[in-house]
């Protein structure tokens, strides 16, 4: 909670922001929610066991990475007939990271997780069922 106040405190100029997190019991204290409140942070708790369906990163963007990625080892390879390992690890993922992290991929993030625009829609009472087996 700290770090997140640190590092968005100046960016929101006095307004309130959202930090969603996993609907884990144990980010229910009594300390978390007061500092929350102490400074304009309102947190939404994803339900339980549906993090797989409301989690930007995991929904959209990593989804986009990991085809960034393999388009761009794939490029090494055909380029120069390496292959991809700790030497070449950090250039070929700085690639692919600056391709899929864009604005229009995170804002895409929040729409398909129905985070916002708010749209209860998007998720299903099916996609956050417990697996039966």
């Amino acid at each position: 909670m700290e770090i997140f106040n640190e590092q968005t405190e100046k960016k929101s100029l006095g307004k309130y922001r959202l930090l969603l997190i996993d609907g884990h019991n144990s980010h229910y204290t009594i300390e978390f929610l007061l500092h929350a409140c102490l400074n304009m942070i309102i947190v939404l708790c994803y339900p339980a066991h549906g993090t797989h369906v409301y989690q930007g990163l995991d929904v959209v963007i990593f989804l986009v990475l990991k085809r960034f990625l393999a388009e761009a080892r794939d490029t090494l390879l055909c380029n120069t007939g390496a292959s991809l390992n700790k030497t070449n690890f950090l250039e070929i993922y700085a690639t692919a990271h600056t391709r899929a992290l864009t604005k229009e991929n995170i804002l895409q993030a929040f729409v398909k997780t129905g985070v916002w625009p708010i749209c209860h829609d998007v998720v299903t009472d099916v996609m956050i069922a417990l697996s039966s087996v």
